[in-house]
């Protein structure tokens, strides 16, 4: 069988579907992050709100210092680089707080410690409806695993800060410091370090106490992004930062496997699977038993009959063949009813017209006669006038032979 399983216009569907689905699909794996973005009010690179770190992410972009967003093996993503690890935050509420301790284990290291956790807001999501600090306890206990040493005192004013290498003095207003020995300060006050380097196993850590200086609320204050720049470039070596987003909960597993069925990939694959659904689905011949299939010719005389017509149609004898039918049909109605044999054809014709009347025929064979008179040559519409000129003759035969009505049959 050679016949499309598809019509037309089903294949235009299924080809418009296909099209724009793959548009969309690449779409969505182009500008996905753009268009369904990674929503979250509470601190990590993704969030938007008050305590969030997009503004720094973004800050660190736009004036030419490389970043990376990881997800997953960043530990290794920094070491090969040469880059620096950012640990920002590093809590998820309760006890389900991701283990670090491999993360730690990085050759450079910048840990932020935690100060907020947020609640969205229901007019938008983007948005921290409230705001609440972390227990001093939790800090501390996430400080000594990092550094060994130290805790963590969170302050009701600004302290008075000490010059620094960084340029002018941070504005933070409830600031949290850590107290410790051991910690290099970098910047700090008389009341505690804000920003202090430690080395733990030939590892350099530097530790910022207070994620205030970094949020997007904190770094439009006084001259919080310009420090935020000069510590950044005193870290790199010439890598990128690299944000870990595993702490936060948004880990992506790098198996290809697991990843064909995660965003943005599924849509590849369920593109895919349709495309491979749809295949076999064309090329299942059939269900059930074969459809039997007409023969290109039918057998029988009218088929002969069909065919001669057409020969002779395409020949254009159409004129010849009725006039010789006319003939035929006139002697054989002469010879059954014995009409005179020396008679001419119009001479009979008047003379079966007058039997005619006799016997009840509606047509005249004299009128009949000049409905052949037709001139060859005039395409369709002649071959339909002789036809029904045949007809007619065909129609006259039979009364003027049976006779009219409905039992002319049988006399």
């Amino acid at each position: 069988m050679n016949e499309s399983v598809f019509s037309g216009r089903t294949l235009a569907w299924l080809l418009g579907i296909g099209i724009a689905s793959f548009v969309g699909m690449m779409a969505l794996f182009t500008f996905g992050e753009d268009l369904l973005p990674t929503r979250s009010v509470q601190p990590s690179t993704y969030s938007k709100s008050a305590i969030g770190h997009q503004a720094w992410v973004r800050l660190l972009q736009n004036t030419g210092r490389p970043v990376l967003i990881s997800r997953n093996d960043s530990r290794t993503k920094s070491d090969n680089g040469g880059g620096v690890l950012v640990l920002a935050e590093p809590y998820a509420g309760k006890d389900e707080r991701q283990p670090i301790d491999e993360l730690l284990q990085a050759d450079r290291l910048l840990v932020v410690l935690p100060k907020y956790t947020a609640n969205a807001s229901f007019v938008n999501s983007n948005w921290a409806e409230s705001v609440n600090r972390i227990g001093v306890g939790f800090i501390t206990d996430l400080l000594r695993e990092v550094a060994k040493t130290g805790t963590v005192v969170q302050l009701d004013k600004a302290p008075s800060w000490q010059p620094n290498d960084f340029g002018p003095a941070p504005d933070l207003p409830r600031p949290q410091v850590i107290v410790a020995t051991g910690l290099k300060p970098l910047i700090t006050s008389k009341a505690g370090v804000l920003l202090g380097e430690v080395k733990v196993d030939g590892r350099r850590i530097w530790v910022l106490s207070d994620p205030d200086l970094i949020s997007n609320h904190g770094l439009v204050r006084g001259a919080n992004a310009q420090i935020v720049l000069a510590i950044v470039d005193g870290m790199r070596q010439g890598g990128p930062l690299i944000f870990d987003e595993t702490i936060h909960g948004y880990y992506l597993d790098p198996n290809l496997l697991k990843a064909i069925f995660q965003f943005p990939l599924v849509f590849v694959t369920t593109a895919a699977f349709a495309a491979i659904a749809v295949l076999l689905w064309a090329s299942t011949g059939r269900f059930g038993a074969p459809a039997r299939t007409e023969p290109p010719l039918r057998m029988g005389k009218s088929t002969l009959v069909a065919a001669g017509a057409d020969m002779l149609s395409f020949g254009r004898h159409e004129v010849p063949i009725a006039e010789r039918y006319r003939k035929v049909v006139l002697d054989e109605v002469g010879r059954r009813i014995h009409a005179p044999l020396q008679a001419d054809e119009r001479t009979l014709g008047a003379w079966l017209d007058r039997v005619g009347q006799s016997r009840g025929t509606r047509q005249k064979f004299t009128r009949l006669w000049r409905d052949f008179e037709i001139q060859p040559g005039s395409g369709n519409y002649q071959s339909r006038l002789l036809l029904a000129a045949a007809q007619e003759l065909y129609r006259w035969k039979e009364e003027i032979l049976n006779g009219s009505g409905p039992d002319s049959r049988h006399r």
